[in-house]
Order: structure tokens, then C-alpha cells, then sequence
């Protein structure tokens, strides 16, 4: 019946002139089936050949497949290797150059909180074979840090610059040890991690980036930079902080959760083989240059030489990245760049940690309708630090009270107060010394001169002397001098005159305490520059 069914149906079809009991039509059916047959034959020899099961994926490439979609699993590079304990905790995302509290120009204010609630996990930390030379770390209150062994810096040892060292297979022992550990090089044209050739321009994408600090003056320094015939602004700001760069980090850990954490933010946690995340140098170079530079600026050259140049920069443009943002999150920003533009030079800017924690509560006030009083913020915050052990008597261990776990690390301690701050990190990011820190620890793990590839001046220095300063910085750039008048803006305040009605000033006892809590992280400010060659009156310039 079903054969008589679909005779009929296709009876007007010349193909239909069959015979029902076995004619042309039967025969197609066998010869139908018999292809059939072959196909799956064929199928079936294939994959017993390769020792594959068809249409089974294996369980463990399910698993990585999914966690890649997962946004919260993607992974900055481990940036140390003193713990043998690892141990993560998210970083919070970092604002984007329209977003700079207290930073903002007209042409780009923004009334987002500085302080995403989306967070930014850290991988975990195992030990290398290759040790790395050690910054002298301060030993901050209460933790009981163990001394390491600080190696004397000589600065002769450093010889990396941009001319050398193009090819991977050049690089110094150190630097190769660096880049194999936290770089991902392939796919980079003839091995290259320095550009050269037709590419030469991308040496000077990024050539300069302002990492640091929020409310210090910052974009009235950029603007005072901008000045210069040389120096071009990049079209998007803030390519390297975590937010928007964490794209380009590879996974390759499973996330298990603490469960004794009663913290309110999910600290994932690693277990002791977890393979260290690399930076994806091809991919993340590819997305800055057709993004955030302007190729046909950089490659443009002006035949006249500038004069007093003496031929340091050939005359050539260069772009500078403003993001005070970086700083607060060196331990993954500093490996970031140092992976994708090791050439970059780093400008740093410090204002009196509090005056500079002012400037971000007015800011908060003006612009982010923040309610609290300078006193209770300042309280909220301290007792943030109290609750992790980075301050205080540090009772309380891994955020539980009843934990028997021994009390946090200064650097686990810093991670967990970047999680669970939720005012933009005021005090923290005043606390300079330990932000500088892990940004002079990865020129030393990559085998620099941290004073030969970064630069750190003063806010009052720069409102009192202007040209001065700027001299400096230009200098230290290698860009041809700059006659710098006082009237660039560099020495106004930051918030404007109306924006200031109506706030409340800091008290003398607010300040007093101040002084009393940042004193010490000043000081040991000042032997960590020290040590490390930078020059200035950092012991005194505060006080």
C-alpha cells in the first residue's frame, strides 16, 4: 500500500513509469540503499582508523569549550612567585579614560561609578625555576613579612633597548625567561617582538603611557604634553586596564571556590598546577593598532629636523596613553605591557596621598551623588583594610574569623582589599608604595633599569615649576626640548571653582590621623625608590 500510495502520487512525473512489482523503481531503491551502505561503511573504517568515536566530544574539551564563554574565568598572568600557597581574588574592574575621577576634561565627563561592580580574577601562583631579582619590599602593617633577599642593582647589567633584542632568539637569558613565561609570541611577524621594518612606526604605539594616579593632576600634565609637535594622543584611552584587556589573556586553569569565604564577592582558587595564563601579544597588537592609534599619523615624518633635537627621535610622531587607572592594578597591568609593548615608557605622577584622597571624595561628591560624609568614607575603607588583615591587628584570617588558616599575605591582602573596596579604593590608591611596587617588580623580572624605563614626579613640583618638570619629562622621553610657559594649567586645582561650593573642608584631626596612617607607607615609599635608582626627595617632600 505505501508503494501503491506513492505511485499514485507521482503518476503524472515521467519518472513514474515504473513497474509496482519490481521494475525501475525497485531498482533505484536498491541502488539508494546500497550507497548508503557504503557511506557508513566508509564513515565507520574511518574513525576506528583514528582511533576516534564519532559524534563523542571528549569531556575535558566540553568543559575548557565552555569556560572560554564564561567571562569571569579569563585570567591575567600570575605575577608572583614567592607563595607556594595560591590563592586568587577578582580585581574590580578599572575605568576607562572618560571615567578618571577627577580627571575628566568637558569633551568627555562621565558620571559612572570609578568602581565597576564587575570583577577581574587572578591566576594562581607557583614557583619558577628561573628566580627573579626582588624589589625591596616594604614591610606595611600588620603583616609579618618574610624578608627575601634583595640583590644589588646595577645598572650597567640592563642593556635591553629598542633597537636590540628584535628576535625572540636574541633576547638576554632573563628577558627570554620573562617572555616564555608570561608572552605568547606566535603568529608575531618573523618572530619579532620588537617591530622593525615597515613596522617601525608600532615602536612608537604606545610610546609614552601616563599610568598613575587618579586626582594628581593628570590630564592637565597630558594636556601640557600635547603641546609638544611630537606627541599625538591615542583615539581610545585605557587599552591596558583590566576591563577591557583581560580579552586578550589565555585560560587555562579550572576555578574551584573557596568555600569558607564569607566574603560577599566569589574568590576563585587554583590548586598548585595550575599552568600560568600568557598575554596574546599578536592578537592584543592587532586590536590596538587598527583601534586605538592612527597608523598614517605615526608613519608620517617631517623632513626638517627640530631643532636642538639632535636627532634622539628622528623627528618622528609618538602617541601617549593616558590611564591614571593602571597603577592601581600593577600587578597584572605592568606584565600586560611589558608583554605587548616592551618599548613603552611609563610617567607617573604623585600628589600628597591626602590630598589626593580629598580630590576623589569631592570628586565622588560632585559627580558620583556619593552621600557619605569624608570621615564615615574614610572609615568604610578602613575598615575594609581591617577585615582582610592589610591593616589593623589583622585578627581576622582568609576574611573568617573562625578560619584556623594563617592571616593573609601583604600581596593576598592587597588582592582581596582591590575585590572588596566599593568607593573607588581611596586609601588604596594613595598607598603608593605597594602599586609601585609590583610595576618595578615586572621591569625586574623582564631584566631593566626600572629608573631607565619610568619616570615619577611630583604634583606640588609640577604646579610650582611647570617648565621645569615638563622638562624633565620630555628629556627622559628623548623628544626634541619644549619652551614650556606657565600657563598651560598645569598649577590649577582640579575641580573647579563652582564644583568646590558648598564641600565640606578636610578637619586638622582628619588630617592628623592621615598623616600618622600614611607615614610610614611615605617612608618606605621613599627606600623602595631609593634602592631602585629613582632620583628625588621622596623622604621629604611630604612632610
Amino acid at each position: 500500500m505505501k508503494r501503491m500510495s506513492i505511485t499514485s502520487i507521482d503518476s503524472s512525473h515521467p519518472s513514474s513509469k515504473t513497474n509496482i512489482g519490481g521494475g525501475r523503481f525497485d531498482g533505484f531503491f536498491s541502488r539508494v540503499k546500497k550507497f548508503q551502505i557504503c557511506i557508513w561503511v566508509t564513515v565507520a573504517i574511518t574513525f576506528l582508523h583514528l582511533g576516534t568515536k564519532p559524534m563523542v566530544t571528549p569531556p575535558e574539551q566540553t568543559e575548557t569549550k565552555n569556560k572560554t564563554r564564561i567571562p569571569s574565568t579569563t585570567t591575567p598572568p600570575s605575577l608572583s612567585q614567592t607563595q607556594t600557597t595560591p590563592s586568587t581574588t577578582p580585581f574590580p574592574s578599572a575605568t576607562s579614560s572618560n571615567q578618571i575621577a577627577g580627571e575628566t576634561t568637558k569633551s568627555d565627563v562621565s558620571r559612572n561609578s570609578p568602581n565597576s561592580s564587575e570583577t577581574y580574577p587572578s591566576t594562581s601562583t607557583t614557583q619558577s625555576s628561573n628566580p627573579r631579582p626582588t624589589v625591596k619590599t616594604p614591610t606595611l602593617p600588620p603583616q609579618n613579612l618574610q624578608e627575601r633577599p634583595l640583590p644589588d642593582i646595577d645598572p650597567s647589567t640592563f642593556t635591553i633597548h629598542q633597537s636590540e633584542h628584535k628576535k625572540f632568539d636574541t633576547l638576554p637569558p632573563q628577558t627570554k625567561a620573562f617572555v616564555e613565561r608570561y608572552c605568547d609570541l606566535k603568529n608575531l611577524k618573523e618572530g619579532a617582538w620588537y617591530p622593525s621594518g615597515d613596522d617601525e612606526w608600532q615602536l612608537r604605539a604606545p610610546y609614552l603611557i601616563i599610568a598613575g594616579t587618579w586626582n594628581s593632576g593628570v590630564n592637565h600634565l597630558a594636556q601640557a604634553l600635547l603641546k609638544h609637535p611630537q606627541i599625538d594622543s591615542a583615539k581610545i584611552h585605557g587599552f591596558f586596564l583590566p576591563k577591557t584587556f583581560k580579552k586578550f589573556i589565555t585560560v587555562t586553569a579550572k576555578a574551584t571556590h573557596n568555600s569558607n569565604s564569607s566574603s560577599a564577592t566569589t574568590i576563585p582558587v587554583f590548586d598548585a598546577t595550575t599552568k600560568i595564563s600568557k598575554v596574546q601579544v599578536f592578537a592584543a597588537r592587532d586590536r590596538m593598532y587598527h583601534a586605538v592609534y592612527s597608523p598614517s599619523s605615526l608613519q608620517d615624518t617631517n623632513a626638517t629636523d627640530i631643532e636642538n633635537d639632535k636627532g634622539k627621535s628622528k623627528n618622528k610622531h609618538v602617541a601617549m596613553d593616558i590611564s591614571p587607572g593602571l597603577l592601581f592594578h600593577a600587578r597584572t597591568t605592568s606584565y600586560s605591557i611589558q608583554c605587548v609593548s616592551p618599548w613603552t615608557k611609563t610617567v607617573v605622577l604623585l600628589r600628597n596621598p591626602i590630598d589626593r584622597l580629598y580630590q576623589q571624595w569631592v570628586y565622588s561628591k560632585v559627580n558620583l551623588n556619593l552621600m557619605l560624609p569624608l570621615d564615615d568614607w574614610i572609615a568604610r575603607e578602613m575598615q575594609a583594610m581591617q577585615s582582610i588583615g592589610l591593616i589593623g591587628d589583622g585578627k581576622r584570617k582568609n576574611d573568617n574569623p573562625e578560619s584556623t588558616s594563617p592571616a593573609l599575605s601583604q600581596e593576598e591582602a592587597w588582592k582581596r582589599y582591590q575585590a572588596v573596596s566599593r568607593s573607588g579604593a581611596p586609601l588604596g590608591r594613595s598607598m603608593y608604595v605597594i602599586q609601585l611596587n609590583e610595576w618595578i617588580q615586572a621591569y625586574l623580572d623582564a631584566g631593566k633599569n626600572p629608573a631607565q624605563e619610568m619616570i615619577i614626579i611630583s604634583s606640588e613640583k609640577l604646579e610650582d615649576d611647570p617648565s621645569k618638570e615638563l622638562d624633565k619629562v620630555i628629556d627622559f622621553l628623548g623628544l626634541a626640548p619644549l619652551n614650556v610657559t606657565k600657563n598651560y594649567g598645569v598649577a590649577s586645582t582640579i575641580m573647579k571653582p563652582s564644583q568646590m561650593e558648598g564641600i565640606e573642608p578636610m578637619s586638622k584631626d582628619t588630617r592628623r590621623m592621615l598623616q600618622q596612617f600614611f607615614k610610614r607607607y611615605n617612608r618606605e615609599l621613599a627606600k623602595l625608590l631609593k634602592a631602585n635608582g629613582f632620583a628625588g626627595d621622596w623622604d621629604k617632600i611630604w612632610e
